[in-house]
């Protein structure tokens, strides 16, 4: 059998698409989109608030630890909780290990992380619920940029060979452009 040009082409595109999802990856990268889930969470601090219909937008990730992913997603949220204020932007980590509320304050403190947390885990179903809704492919790879129609875009945070500051620059412009948020003076 004599392989044509295509067939080199298509074998070169099977392979790249098997490394990437075998390296965690879906193909996709970053930009898309879908519903949230409609969750009401409680963050570790006792406030209530919804996925679905958030009243303000939100920036989410899910977080676990140990996971390189996730300490490079949640170093891009710290950035992203400087650049606006509390009373436009929700910024959430939603941790997936099973901790009570103080335990998940405590790891984001020792991490230093300044933003809003919450339990990803009340009850299994709860967290299948989140993993689904997300269109989830693997904690700290995808950073969620929700407006408040629920409505979500993925940003890819999963490709170490992209800045910090590129994510960081896809999440301004979307939280600029789509959401109309002006950054803190």
């Amino acid at each position: 059998m004599k392989f044509s040009g295509t067939h080199v082409v298509a074998l070169l595109a099977a392979v790249i698409a098997g490394a990437a999802i075998w390296q965690g990856r879906s193909g996709r990268r970053g930009g898309a989109e879908g519903t949230a889930p409609a969750l009401p969470y409680v963050d570790t601090k006792g406030v209530p608030h919804s996925l679905a219909a958030p009243a303000k937008p939100a920036v989410v990730v899910l977080w676990v630890t140990p996971c390189s992913y996730c300490r490079r997603a949640m170093n891009v949220m710290d950035r992203v909780r400087g650049l606006y204020s509390e009373d436009d932007l929700d910024v959430v980590g939603f941790y997936l290990n099973e901790s009570d509320d103080a335990g998940i304050d405590s790891i984001a403190s020792v991490e230093g992380h300044r933003f809003t947390m919450a339990r990803g885990q009340p009850t299994w179903q709860y967290t299948d619920v989140l993993l689904k809704g997300f269109d989830f492919r693997g904690t700290g790879r995808d950073i969620y940029v929700l407006g408040r129609d629920g409505r979500y875009t993925a940003v890819d945070s999963s490709d170490f060979s992209v800045p910090d500051y590129a994510i960081l620059q896809k999440i301004r412009i979307l939280l600029t452009t789509k959401h109309g948020l002006k950054e803190r003076a």
